[in-house]
């Protein structure tokens, strides 16, 4: 499940996300991720991003305890989803874009994001994210069902939208480059 080019199923409209890494009663693995696509190109070009922040708002979970880790995706299409997204991040030790969220809780949950996270902002376009289970991301071998839910954009309202926090500024000026000049005057002050 987890090596495989293509999933099974892709959905741009579905009211709820679920992270999975588990065993099923069948028997058969099941690895879902979470792909969060967001028009950064507003922030327009020649700032400096300071800081992200990316949330998602918790709908239900399994009770299991897997943390969750955020890494960049880079999706077919920005617009809608499809089968052959599934592996379209990087699939072994990625780097991740903030620190794996172990503890969650009801309403918003957010990662803080690092230098790498940061970095994928974009801000003359579209930046993607994506949220994996830390067994998928650890190609650990799950042993039970484990999953969470996070509410997308398409359910009803705006309250619980994932969304994705920028504070950006103009970054400071470079320093003109320094010069001196020398004048030899005489006693009558001419040069």
């Amino acid at each position: 499940a987890r090596n495989t080019a293509t999933g099974t199923n892709a959905s741009s409209n579905d009211t709820a996300i679920y992270i999975t890494a588990e065993l099923r009663a069948s028997g058969k693995y099941e690895v879902t991720r979470g792909f969060y696509n967001f028009d950064t190109s507003s922030i327009g070009a020649g700032q400096q991003i300071d800081s992200g922040t990316f949330s998602l708002s918790h709908v239900g979970d399994s009770n299991g305890t897997d943390p969750h880790g955020l890494v960049q995706t880079s999706p077919i299409s920005n617009t809608s989803a499809s089968v052959d997204d599934y592996d379209n991040l990087t699939l072994n030790s990625p780097n991740e874009g903030a620190t794996r969220l172990s503890s969650f809780g009801a309403g918003y949950n957010n990662w803080s994001m690092n230098a790498s996270g940061t970095s994928w902002i974009n801000p003359l376009g579209v930046t993607n994210l994506g949220i994996r289970m830390a067994a998928d991301i650890d190609n650990s071998t799950p042993s039970a069902r484990s999953y969470r839910s996070w509410y997308a954009a398409d359910q009803t309202g705006t309250a619980n939208d994932p969304k994705l926090v920028v504070e950006h500024s103009i970054p400071p000026a470079s320093p003109l480059q320094g010069y001196s000049l020398r004048y030899a005057y005489d006693a009558a002050g001419n040069i």
